[in-house]
């Protein structure tokens, strides 16, 4: 688990929505949301994906998504 520094909960209590953090090394942004907000999501059947886009190793993961 990663602790947040003073500056960033800082950030998150002044935040008007999810807090959104960048890897300083690849650029990905994450969005964090509250652990109860993210397992009502799960309970939903709503559970947030990975961002995919300029992903390609993870086409190959295609072939077993369930089709509608």
């Amino acid at each position: 688990m990663i602790e947040l520094t003073e500056e960033q909960m800082q950030a998150q209590e002044t935040a008007s929505g999810p807090l959104r953090v960048v890897n300083t090394h690849t650029r990905q942004t994450f969005v964090l949301i509250p652990q109860d907000v993210y397992e009502k999501l799960c309970k939903a059947g709503r559970r947030p994906q990975p961002q995919r886009l300029g992903r390609p190793e993870l086409d190959v993961y295609e072939q077993y998504r369930k089709k509608p």
